[in-house]
């Protein structure tokens, strides 16, 4: 797959991600691991703790290897905080529980090149309706589910 058909798949899937919490309010969590003839696997993948998510990104990990996967996106929705530059993040208390935390609407693009991560606040009115605020896109991204997945080139 050539750079810009890359870029088409990454553009459809934000699409569709952000088509789907239009229509529904919600996004669940799913990975789509795209195979060299850019057809998709989209695997669901509704963990409920830390042990299930270990367990997912191994296994997807393993399935995109096998399958000679060209991109794996994880998208969710998930709690941000902005943890200022050279700051540590202590990992036993969960980034909800962070008094300046944000909800938002997350894809983690896994490419063999490297991982970046798109994500949308979202933003709730007084009845708790969700509209997804501005894009923002970070390319110094960690996390179980991206630059793990894919062997880097």
């Amino acid at each position: 797959m050539n750079v810009q058909e890359m870029s088409q798949v990454k553009a459809d899937i934000e699409s569709f991600a952000t088509g789907l919490f239009g229509l529904q309010g919600e996004v669940l969590p799913m990975f789509h691991v795209v195979l060299p003839d850019e057809k998709s696997l989209v695997i669901m993948a509704p963990f409920s703790d830390l042990n299930e998510k270990e367990l997912t990104a191994q296994k997807i990990g393993e399935i995109a290897r096998e399958k000679k996967a060209q991109l794996v996106v994880f998208m969710c929705e998930a709690w941000m905080a902005h943890i200022p530059k050279g700051e540590a993040w202590d990992h036993a208390n969960p980034i909800a529980d962070h008094p300046d935390r944000i909800e938002a609407l997350i894809l983690a693009f896994d490419e063999r090149s490297g991982s970046t991560v798109v994500s949308w606040p979202i933003l709730r009115d007084e009845k708790g309706v969700g509209s997804l605020g501005e894009r923002s896109e970070s390319h110094q991204v960690s996390g179980r589910f991206v630059n793990n997945l894919l062997p880097v080139q």
